[in-house]
């Protein structure tokens, strides 16, 4: 089992990600956490495989939470998404 932190202000793209990832096969815990004292207590209770982060956060900067998890968990991959909130996508 994968462990995906999400870290986003908006609870349906968490969901999103892990159906998305669900369906292509990856077995994945997914945890979702949206500022610096939710990272670090997610980062604190367990490893944590791959951290996917919302770009465009309101109260912290995406930078300085990969920062963070750079810090507690050098092995742990992460990546940054500028992508559309699901508030506006509408699947076709």
């Amino acid at each position: 089992m994968t462990s995906v932190l999400v870290v986003d202000d908006n609870d349906d793209d968490a969901v999103l990600i892990g159906h998305a990832l669900a369906r292509a096969g990856l077995q994945v815990q997914v945890t979702r956490e949206e500022t610096t004292e939710g990272v670090a207590r997610a980062l604190a209770a367990g490893p944590v495989d791959v951290v996917i982060c919302d770009y465009n956060l309101p109260s912290v900067r995406a930078e300085d939470l990969l920062d963070q998890v750079r810090g507690t968990t050098p092995t742990c991959r992460s990546c940054s998404s500028p992508a559309k909130s699901a508030r506006k996508w509408r699947p076709t």
